[in-house]
């Protein structure tokens, strides 16, 4: 295992800032800190030890040093996104880079642009009918898998990339779910004592495949997040459940331990 301040692959890698009207994105071009993960087989028992760091939270804390963003990053690039009568930015919510595209959730409507800033069209609309929504609560995007997922109040609705109603949603397992390349979705409910379950993976028809537990879960069942940090790199699943000192990589039916963050 390595242990140190800073596991030394969270510096010197290059990187690119996307700075997307007001909203500043990290998008890592090259190795980050999160490598990839390995099976637990005998024979890669010395690959996971290699690829499990400990960063010491309180030391960091202690030392507080500033890094200038030239260490982290190659150069800033500025994406104007296009406006017009119909698609004028109003709130952004949230938003989700794929290898084509930007989609950008705006309030109550969820828009396409391409990778430099061209609008291409609104994804859904605003109703009751079939392929519409009350408004956006959450979605995820999986270009190479051409599906779109957005959970807008009361209604589920699935997508292709280019913005056709494909059906609702009626096996959702949780209101929180990321795409995973190529053809995974992965769901996430907070747990409990009477339910530890925390984590689902699906294919893209949401047909469970695998679950994981929370082996420490939350002694009340009222208590409720927005998310959990949740995320894909390069076609690999990292999550950390909150309250756990611990990031894995999802790999098939097993979680990595991958970082472990030491008060």
């Amino acid at each position: 295992m390595k242990t140190e301040n800073y596991p030394e692959t969270v510096y010197n890698k290059p990187m690119h800032y996307y700075l997307i009207g007001r909203i500043l994105i990290l998008a890592v071009l090259s190795q980050p800190f999160f490598l990839s993960c390995y099976g637990t087989s005998q024979d890669n028992k010395e690959e996971l030890k290699k690829d499990l760091f400990t960063i010491n939270v309180e030391t960091v804390i202690e030392k507080n040093e500033y890094i200038p963003l030239s260490d982290v990053g190659m150069e800033i690039i500025y994406i104007p996104l296009e406006s017009g009568s119909d698609f004028l930015l109003k709130q952004i919510n949230s938003i989700e880079i794929t290898e084509s595209f930007i989609f950008v959730s705006d309030k109550d409507r969820l828009l396409q642009f391409t990778k430099h800033g061209e609008f291409v069209k609104q994804i859904g609309n605003k109703g009751r009918g079939p392929g519409e929504y009350s408004g956006i609560m959450h979605f995820s995007v999986n270009d190479q898998g051409n599906i779109i997922l957005i959970l807008g109040g009361y209604q589920f609705n699935k997508y292709d990339i280019k913005g056709n109603f494909t059906g609702p949603v009626t096996n959702a397992h949780g209101g929180y779910f990321k795409c995973c390349q190529p053809n995974r979705i992965v769901f996430y409910k907070a747990s409990s004592i009477e339910n530890p379950t925390n984590l689902i993976l699906t294919d893209q028809n949401l047909n469970v495949l695998s679950t994981f537990q929370n082996p420490h879960p939350g002694i009340k069942t009222n208590l409720s997040f927005i998310q959990a940090p949740l995320y894909t790199f390069k076609n690999q699943l990292y999550f950390k459940e909150n309250f756990n000192d611990t990031l894995f990589c999802v790999k098939d039916s097993i979680l990595i331990p991958h970082i472990i963050y030491n008060e």
